[in-house]
């Protein structure tokens, strides 16, 4: 490699994914890049509240021109919030004037490609979403309103809920730092992280709010649960009337109605959880990390004992693993530079089994279970696959949507970068 390029290289290594294993494998996958010369799609996925070394890995865009290779990088910044409001509490549940929701109903689907236009049902634009999770009735996001697609920050998130019958918006108002949402026990509960723009008072909260009008209940604070190092948002989950947290290294089972703690696990370690999933039966729990000690953990959901943990590496320097629990089995997707790959791996071992989703993948790989099957979404792409086997049923290219996938037995939707698409998959999904 031209020295120049190499030294550039090395300095964005050393500023934002620190160590030497981290550097092999980004130069590795560098080189394997230049030799597609195009084929490969080079893109970092930045979720919601990742750490800021996972933000500042860059777009590496890299060519093939007379015999060397010139390489230009660049760093994701997040837009500069403006000052938000905390989201009124009231004893009486009953909203202000000023934080009533709003409703609207949803306009016409904008133009898509023939092929996208084949899985897309209706268009609802709610602005930059950051997480989306199904309803019995309503669809539910964190998202930025009015602000430009690709510029997400949470200190400017608001929740809002979708009815899932004809699409109307009800917006909840401002929750500064919201970065995960779960229903659980009748209730939409939503949890806030530290992050630039975001008050003090405003960050490591768990509200519970009312799920039909949005109007906050209670609200709790979860600052035990984290650590003063941690850069990660909490991650929530539930089955039916139970609700699990991971934040920091704590994985915690919660009171679905009071939001009281029933068990919490400190995994030690030296990461964050950075994703959470309970397998269908609501038995068992997994929790990804952004360090190798453990990289990914499974407990008894309903004692929070720990059955089996893993320090294989899940790409805990770029961002965590994520992960979608199915009987019998755990996916997980995961960043190995600037390529990604998936794994399945086995309950109560955690050794990957045979097979895997075929395919070249990015570092944006993202994993998702719904309505029994296995979902994946990458740059431009979606498709959902047998769980048992990763033997895809159903795909589509140059999606106008966006990673987020939220799926049940009565449809799926995807959140991406200007709203929310309710989408009527292959047959085969």
């Amino acid at each position: 490699m031209d020295p120049l390029v190499r030294d550039r290289l090395q300095r964005l290594i050393e500023s934002s994914a620190p160590g030497a294993d981290a550097e092999t494998r980004i130069l590795k996958s560098f080189r394997d890049s230049a030799t597609r010369a195009g084929s490969q799609r080079q893109l970092l996925s930045l979720r919601l509240g990742r750490p800021l070394r996972a933000v500042a890995l860059a777009i590496l865009t890299a060519a093939v021109v007379a015999g060397s290779v010139v390489v230009g990088f660049a760093v994701l910044a997040r837009r500069a919030p403006v000052p938000v409001h905390v989201p009124p509490v009231s004893a009486a549940a009953t909203p202000t004037a000023s934080a009533m929701p709003t409703a609207s109903t949803a306009p016409p689907s904008p133009s898509a490609s023939p092929a996208a236009a084949n899985w897309v049902n209706r268009f609802v634009p709610v602005g930059d979403v950051g997480a989306i999770v199904l309803g019995p009735s309503s669809v539910y996001v964190i998202c930025n309103e009015n602000e430009p697609a690709g510029s997400y920050s949470p200190a400017l998130a608001h929740v809002v809920r979708i009815d899932r019958s004809n699409g109307a918006i009800h917006d909840g108002g401002s929750f500064p730092g919201a970065g995960s949402l779960a229903v659980a026990g009748g209730y939409l509960w939503v949890a806030t992280a530290p992050s630039p723009g975001v008050a003090s008072r405003e960050a490591n909260v768990l509200y519970r709010l009312n799920a039909l009008t949005l109007v906050v209940e209670q609200r709790t604070s979860i600052a035990r649960l984290t650590t003063a190092g941690n850069f990660e948002p909490p991650a929530l989950t539930a089955a039916g009337n139970v609700l699990w947290i991971g934040y920091g290294p704590h994985v915690a089972r919660l009171n679905a109605t009071s939001g009281a703690t029933v068990w919490s696990r400190n995994l030690g370690g030296t990461g964050s959880v950075t994703s959470l999933s309970v397998d269908p039966t609501g038995r068992l729990i997994y929790a990804g990390f952004d360090g190798d000690h453990p990289s990914i953990a499974e407990l008894n959901a309903t004692t929070g004992a720990t059955l089996a943990l893993t320090s294989a590496y899940y790409g805990f320097d770029l961002g965590g693993p994520k992960l979608a629990a199915f009987v019998g089995d755990v996916w997980v997707a995961y960043a190995t530079g600037m390529d990604g790959t998936n794994v399945d791996l086995g309950a109560s071992d955690l050794i990957p089994r045979a097979g895997g989703v075929d395919g070249l993948h990015s570092n944006g790989l993202d994993v998702f279970r719904g309505n029994g099957f296995l979902w994946m979404t990458d740059v431009g792409e979606l498709f959902c696959a047998d769980q048992a086997t990763g033997a895809i049923r159903g795909t589509i290219n140059d999606v106008p949507f966006g990673s987020l996938i939220a799926s049940d037995s009565a449809g799926t939707v995807a959140g991406g970068s200007n709203g929310v698409y309710f989408l009527r998959p292959n047959p085969r999904c």
